[in-house]
């Protein structure tokens, strides 16, 4: 069933964490909130590329953004 977009919380470039809210929808007047579930190894990760924005439409299954792993800085 298709979905609006209400908001989208990040953008490119953006971490997100373990639970953060990424972002809310609407289909059939009910309010759905997407949040990040990742596993124990990695609790966060960097958005690379969003791919709908506020009042959007998105059918179903759509993927609403693509993150990437966070790169180790250790040496």
């Amino acid at each position: 069933m298709p979905a609006v977009i209400e908001k989208i919380a990040f953008k490119p470039g953006d971490i997100i964490r373990d639970g953060d809210i990424i972002a809310i929808l609407t289909a059939m007047k009910m309010e759905h909130v997407i949040t990040a579930k990742f596993d124990a190894n990695q609790t966060e990760r960097e958005v690379e590329q969003v791919f709908y924005k506020t009042s959007d439409s998105v059918p179903k299954n759509a993927v609403i953004l693509r993150l990437k792993p966070i790169e180790s800085t250790k040496n």
